[in-house]
């Protein structure tokens, strides 16, 4: 699989330019913009949100544009990508991975409600809610995503819980390091 300088993270409504360099195929053979066409495909987990983004010739490989008026009907979230190189009845698979799309935060006429939160994030809110109203006699149940809980599932809801705040600490933890802040396990003392 060839280098591709494709973003890790970027704004709906953004332009996004990108380059992939040249790269072989499973014999070792060239594959290069001197044969093969390049199509990037962009894929999330709601329908009717791919995008197709067509490459053209960069030295021996390929250069990628995904326009505003593309990338502003994208939603946020999780989304993954492949780099097809196809000729007659080649095909290979050159570069592929994930990446983040950022809602943005840009509109027109009156504002809209914005919740910045993570999907983490709002899953544990909704957990630490049914914990407090549970525990403090408010309620007898609770319905989470169409799943009621009862004062005797209290156990099962603080293990759910604790999970969420691991997964919450990592994907922080995750995001420092790409900003380039650093890790937030290691202390680095000098004497």
């Amino acid at each position: 699989m060839g280098a591709a300088d494709f973003p890790s993270k970027f704004t709906a409504g953004e332009t996004i330019r990108w380059r992939l360099s040249a790269g072989k195929n499973h014999l070792g053979e060239d594959v290069s913009n001197s044969d093969y066409a390049l199509t990037y495909y962009l894929r999330t987990n709601r329908d009717g949100q791919g995008k197709t983004v067509t490459g053209t010739n960069y030295s021996t490989g390929w250069e990628f544009v995904l326009t505003s008026a593309e990338s502003v009907g994208m939603d946020a979230g999780d989304w993954e990508f492949q780099a097809i190189a196809t000729k007659s009845d080649d095909t290979v698979v050159l570069a592929k991975g994930r990446f983040q799309v950022l809602a943005s935060l840009s509109f027109t006429g009156t504002s809209g409600a914005h919740d910045p939160r993570t999907d983490t994030e709002k899953e544990l809110d909704l957990f630490v809610a049914a914990i407090n109203a549970l525990g403090t006699d408010k309620t007898k149940q609770f319905t989470i995503g169409g799943r009621t809980f009862l004062r005797i599932d209290l156990p099962e809801l603080i293990a759910r819980e604790s999970q969420l705040r691991g997964r919450l600490w990592r994907e922080r933890r995750a995001d420092l390091k790409a900003q380039g802040l650093g890790d937030p396990n290691r202390l680095h003392v000098r004497f």
